[in-house]
């Protein structure tokens, strides 16, 4: 067992059944009143009577029962900590436009809009970095911290999957106040790398803040930001009935994209069509590698078979009580 420590996978499960078990052993002996029969012929009866201990062991038994199972629920598990491993990560915000002109698309023979492009990618990314913190922040004509940092790939994924036009007001592009919301989302992070990803198909709106002033916070946190511009400078295409197809209007200010970029020492991607976004994802993830120990194990065991059997030898026992020696008690 060298090498080995125990811990519960689940321990507010255990302890929240602690607590429901003393509750209600408390109110059963508070207030639960034992059943009193009468019988006029009381003397017949007197070869049943023993002492009240039968219910008292018996009643250990159930408790004892329903504390393994509640330890079972809770997964006892040893860890190996020799399996104590290093990983590779950093911490990353995902910045993302949800203005109107995320509706268009830009390809053909690709016709999915390019927020519908801008989700997929995102998720595939999401699974590829399975032990980076990473966070959202959407923006257009509001910015919002949509998920701080966090490890919970499920919970990211279901974020990103709801994002849809209209969720904030849509009628704007306040690049750099995203850009800003982002910086302080990276702030108080402890890893040595912190990127940005900033994903967008246009130029700021006129009430968005100074771009350098945006670039400077970031530097100052020391955040490198990847920017990523979806469309063209010609710009993309819009479903409209009835009038089919209509140009979408809006161009892409691929300068000012790279000047955030090379600010922060990161760099500019430009997405004119939809392959082109997974190309770009898998080049950030190549790019950016970082090691650091962290608290991830590769061996554990799961030991609620022990526990188990424990709580069917308690069964066992309290049914063989009743069925024989108490019998009828």
């Amino acid at each position: 067992m060298i090498g080995l420590y125990f811990q519960w996978m689940y321990p507010f499960i255990l302890l929240i059944s602690i607590i429901f078990i003393v509750l209600a052993s408390w109110y059963k002996f508070n207030y639960c009143k034992p059943i009193v029969y009468y019988f006029s012929l009381t003397s017949c009866l007197e070869y049943r009577t023993l002492n009240g201990h039968y219910k008292l062991v018996l009643w250990i038994l159930r408790i004892l029962f329903l504390m393994l199972l509640a330890m079972i629920m809770a997964k006892p598990q040893l860890i190996d900590i020799k399996s104590h491993i290093e990983v590779e990560g950093i911490d990353i915000m995902l910045v993302m436009d949800l203005s109107g002109s995320m509706q268009c698309f830009d390809d053909l023979q690709d016709r999915r809009t390019r927020i519908e492009v801008e989700k997929k990618e995102a998720i595939t990314f999401i699974d590829k970095r399975e032990n980076d913190p990473i966070g959202i922040v959407i923006f257009a004509n509001d910015a919002l911290s949509r998920c701080p940092l966090t490890l919970d790939k499920k919970l990211l994924k279901n974020i990103v999957q709801d994002l849809n036009i209209g969720v904030i007001n849509s009628d704007g592009t306040l690049l750099s106040v995203g850009i800003a919301m982002a910086a302080n989302r990276l702030k108080h992070s402890k890893a040595t790398t912190k990127i940005m990803i900033v994903l967008t198909d246009g130029a700021p709106s006129k009430h968005d803040i100074d771009w350098k002033e945006a670039v400077e916070i970031a530097k100052k946190f020391g955040i490198k930001i990847y920017t990523i511009g979806i469309g063209n400078e010609e710009g993309g295409y819009l479903t409209m009935q009835p009038w089919g197809l209509v140009p979408c209007g809006v161009q892409l200010n691929k300068s000012l994209l790279q000047s955030i970029a090379q600010e922060t020492g990161g760099r500019f991607f430009e997405a004119k069509k939809p392959s082109d976004m997974k190309i770009i994802y898998q080049t950030i993830d190549t790019l950016e590698k970082t090691s650091y120990q962290t608290d991830l194990f590769t061996q554990r065991y799961d030991i609620y078979i022990p526990f188990l059997l424990m709580a069917l030898l308690l069964i066992g026992i309290e049914l063989y009580l009743v069925s024989t020696i108490w019998f009828g008690l």
